[in-house]
């Protein structure tokens, strides 16, 4: 006996299959993604901006630190190119594809490289990447875009880490004297291995959730445009 075969029809015309491109669909939402995420980050900024300028009055032991003021004054780079970001991301006439993934890109990885600066230069002890790592991965999670922009993110991260590494020890001779104190050479080398192998792995992880997502996105679109069916009846049994 033959195999039952199904009659099957559209049922009700599905508005998503007469939709734009998936790269249409994916612009749209990248633009709409990205104003919220520089609006978020540029609030976010400003109080800690106002957290760190303030904190000197409230704690009388922080008056003689410089510590709260240099911290308020990342806080305010940081809010300074959100909000160039989303000046930008304005004056934007249409949904021009190349120039909305410039401005993404170019303020993710300012960004990056301010909270790496920073790090190097006022702790460069430690191997905490928690803004970097937050970064790469709201950047992988939330915004849009093909994952080679994540990948050369991650890239330039490593890039910039070496690159920032070697100015301070060319051009601040404290610098080399902090290393000097705590090992010479084979600890600065030592860090230098650790921060690549932390980067690495934090970008190359982001990279993967980024082009996970991405296909996931590309599959779901694919399965709105099929639209709905009905099976009617089947023609024989078995």
């Amino acid at each position: 006996m033959a195999n039952p075969r199904p009659i099957i029809e559209r049922a009700i015309p599905d508005r998503h299959s007469t939709s734009g491109s998936f790269q249409d669909e994916q612009l749209e939402l990248l633009w709409k993604r990205c104003r919220l995420l520089f609006l978020t980050g540029l609030v976010l900024s400003l109080i800690g901006f106002g957290i760190g300028w303030l904190l000197p009055s409230l704690d009388p032991s922080l008056q003689s630190s410089l510590e709260p003021y240099r911290w308020a004054t990342e806080a305010l780079l940081h809010a300074v190119s959100f909000a160039v970001a989303l000046g930008l991301l304005c004056l934007l006439c249409g949904r021009d594809r190349q120039y909305l993934h410039a401005v993404a890109f170019g303020t993710i990885a300012f960004n990056v490289v301010l909270d790496i600066y920073n790090t190097l230069a006022f702790h460069p002890a430690t191997d905490a990447y928690f803004g970097v790592s937050l970064l790469l991965f709201l950047s992988a999670a939330f915004i849009p875009w093909r994952p080679r922009y994540q990948i050369a993110l991650a890239a330039s991260a490593v890039v910039w880490f070496l690159m920032l590494q070697g100015i301070l020890y060319s051009f601040f001779p404290e610098y080399p004297a902090f290393w000097m104190e705590r090992g010479g050479a084979e600890a600065f080398r030592n860090h230098n291995i650790w921060g690549v192998v932390s980067l690495s792995v934090l970008g190359g992880t982001s990279a993967f959730v980024s082009r996970t997502l991405y296909a996931l996105a590309k599959s779901a679109h694919k399965a709105k445009r099929l639209g709905k069916y009905l099976i009617h009846e089947e023609i024989g049994g078995g």
